[in-house]
């Protein structure tokens, strides 16, 4: 039997938001992947990409949840870095490696992985 269609209730656990929300875009928002030309958000800064009631925010700080960390791959402190904000994209999710191979002068954002991994909350 076929799945149902149409506009239905969806029930997600906890968390899942994020997962669903790193998987569909997150990898797109690393920065190696901007510096790559490998996404579909390059060029896009200060533009709307999403509904206005769309914010996310990659933050490491989280207590007790998935990806928390104190300090980054690279030492430095975890902070809240807001990627999306009510629709438009106001940062990418950086590490220290890829502006530097760049040329380009970075302030550490504590989301040096070693895949820049999203610990989004949508």
């Amino acid at each position: 039997m076929p799945a149902p269609s149409g506009r239905l209730p969806v029930v997600l656990k906890k968390g899942a938001g994020g997962v669903l929300f790193h998987e569909a875009c997150g990898h797109g928002l690393e920065a190696d992947h901007i510096l790559k030309d490998a996404s579909v958000f390059k060029g896009q800064l200060g533009e709307s990409v999403a509904s206005p009631l769309v914010t996310i925010v990659d933050d490491g700080g989280y207590a007790h949840e998935w990806g928390t960390l104190a300090i980054d791959d690279e030492g430095h402190p975890a902070q809240r870095n807001v990627l999306i904000e009510n629709g438009v994209l106001t940062d990418y999710m950086w590490t220290s490696y890829g502006p530097a191979r760049k040329g380009a002068r970075r302030a550490a954002t504590g989301g040096g992985r070693p895949t820049a991994t999203c610990r989004c909350r949508a």
